[in-house]
Order: C-alpha cells, then structure tokens, then sequence
C-alpha cells in the first residue's frame, strides 16, 4: 500500500525549489520512491507550494522517518525551510488502487 506524505508551505517558490532541490537525494537515500514540488493553483490555499513524497509501504516510510530525523543534512534544510517560510500542513495518504 502505497504512502504519501503531502506539506504544504507558505514559501517563495524559487527558494522551495531549491530546498526540494537540495533535500531530493536524501529523501532517495532513506527510501523515497518519488518527490514531486507543486504550486496551489487554485481555491483557499492558492499561492502555497506542495511537497509531495511517496513510499513503497508503512515500513519503508517509517523506516525513511527514523533515518531523516537522524540525517543532519536533511536537518539542516529542514531548518532553513523553516526559516524562509511556514509549513501550513502535512497529511499522511495511504493509497489503494482500485480495479
């Protein structure tokens, strides 16, 4: 069962594309399958960035958790993306594929 892990920020597109950037590899590194940087287009939230990331299953994300929260790199970004803007909100989806 797939997880992905939505944020949403109220932060300078260019400065999240950087951070997205920066932070991709090591998302990778501890078992990121995909990340995706998307701009609200629309309604309420219009103007606020996405970041989108995805997981094989529970195991992998919790896994992929445990090491990021001990990934001084990945720290250190998460700091500076604080400091230029506001995560807004986070959401857990686990998916499932109807056929």
């Amino acid at each position: 069962m797939p997880i992905i892990v939505v944020s949403r920020w109220q932060i300078k597109p260019d400065q999240a594309r950087q951070l997205v950037r920066e932070s991709a590899p090591m998302l990778r590194q501890h078992g990121a399958q995909n990340v995706y940087i998307g701009m609200v287009r629309t309604g309420a939230h219009s103007g606020q960035t996405t970041v989108a990331v995805s997981y094989q299953n529970w195991e992998s994300f919790g896994r992929a958790q445990d090491a990021l929260h001990n990934d001084n790199n990945y720290q250190k970004i998460m700091d500076q993306a604080h400091q230029q803007g506001q995560l807004v909100d986070r959401v857990v989806i686990s998916e499932e594929e109807i056929q």
